[in-house]
């Protein structure tokens, strides 16, 4: 409810936690949404917002990338907003 928490399966540890866009609707109204885009791309869908989070091996130096013991790291690189509810 308060976001996507992403978990590297084959480490056993919690990757990233992207949290769910201020304003949002409440989540029992309006569910989050995930596809997988590509092996790295994840398209996250909230109501009227879409994030684009990219997944890599190594975290870049910003604060931008969360990164675990795993080596992966979670990058938010794009986030829009539609005039329309995603379902």
């Amino acid at each position: 409810d308060a976001g996507v928490k992403m978990y590297d399966s084959a480490a056993h540890v919690r990757v990233a936690h992207i949290p769910r866009p201020p304003g949002s609707p409440a989540p029992d109204l309006l569910r989050c949404h995930l596809h997988w885009a590509s092996d790295s791309t994840l398209l996250i869908a909230w109501a009227d917002s879409v994030m684009v989070a990219k997944v890599s091996g190594r975290a870049a130096a910003t604060d931008a990338a969360t990164e675990h013991s795993s080596g992966r790291a979670v990058h938010v690189v794009a986030m829009f907003q539609t005039n329309y509810f995603l379902s």
